[in-house]
């Protein structure tokens, strides 16, 4: 049994004004009331207004070792990579040249930042750990206050997972081989990046890489959030990953590394469901040969 401390972290970027996929404040201060019981120490990054809050929240669960770490402007931290999406968003063609072009990875400069942010926060809070020691990353919103865990009760637990000393990827998707660009055009997801767990020593090797990966997109005019970049770097360097491939559900990964019967919701669709899944990729497919062929034509080939 290995105890694990966790790493969190929470900055407002407007996404309740989003015309899709938005989400309050509110709504993520109850997500993370509903696993915030667990025992494991906790380490919090966020804005200083968002510092109380959340703390209120944490302190509600009795003694829980928890620290809370205000950052008044991310931005400063990585500006360098804050610019190079700044730079990629300007691009309209970087955008379109996705599948679902409205996702906001595809458009979201500060969405992105916040999400290549959580391997900076993670090598921060390695710092003040022994190497061998393990600590996790856990997204703010993990398991969505119920989509896949039902009793937020059974949370007051210790995580104390069974894990080898390497950076344990969740998979999605089995992995393949195909372009990077093309998992970008196609928006497929192979690693859950809601939950990523390895020793000090690796995340503090692990960012240097990372960043290098977040730059290597920008430089051929792609942006995508963590899970992608997270893809390129097992590419990178696999001898310091271990990946899951028992795939089973998004937030999963808890259930799958320890002994608690958890509640869990089922997700497996009717074949009515399947159906419309399947309709509606076919339908963004078409619309997407259409749009690219318009795009490929109405540029003038100088022979």
């Amino acid at each position: 049994m290995t105890t694990v401390t966790l790493v969190t972290a929470f900055f407002p970027i407007s996404r309740e004004q989003w015309s899709k996929f938005a989400k309050s404040t509110q709504n993520y201060l109850d997500y993370f009331k509903f696993w915030a019981r667990i025992k494991n120490d906790l380490i919090i990054y966020t804005s200083p207004d968002m510092v109380e809050p959340i703390r209120t929240i944490r302190n509600s669960f009795g003694d829980r070792t928890t620290k809370i770490i205000g950052i008044k402007n991310l931005t400063t931290k990585e500006p360098k990579i804050y610019k190079m999406l700044q730079g990629v968003a300007s691009q309209p063609y970087s955008k379109n040249f996705r599948l679902t072009p409205d996702n906001p990875e595809c458009w979201n400069v500060d969405y992105n930042f916040v999400m290549h942010m959580k391997y900076w926060f993670m090598q921060d809070a390695s710092r003040h750990l022994n190497d061998n020691e393990m600590l996790a990353w856990i997204d703010f919103g993990y398991n969505h206050g119920g989509e896949y865990y039902l009793d937020s009760e059974q949370f007051a637990f210790l995580w104390e997972p069974k894990l080898s000393p390497k950076i344990h990827l969740f998979l999605k998707h089995e992995l393949t081989n195909d372009p990077i660009f093309d998992i970008c055009r196609r928006m497929d997801t192979y690693v859950q990046g809601s939950l990523v767990v390895g020793p000090a020593n690796l995340w503090q090797d692990l960012y240097p890489i990372y960043k290098r990966e977040v730059e290597s997109l920008a430089d051929v005019g792609l942006m995508d959030d963590d899970q992608t970049v997270l893809l390129m770097c097992y590419r990178k360097k696999p001898e310091i990953f271990e990946i899951h491939n028992d795939i089973k559900a998004w937030h999963s990964q808890i259930q799958q590394t320890c002994d608690i019967k958890f509640k869990v919701a089922e997700h497996k669709k009717n074949n009515m469901q399947k159906f419309r899944t399947k309709f509606g990729h076919k339908k963004r497919c078409l619309f997407y040969a259409l749009k690219t062929y318009k795009h490929l034509s109405a540029e003038e080939i100088k022979y």
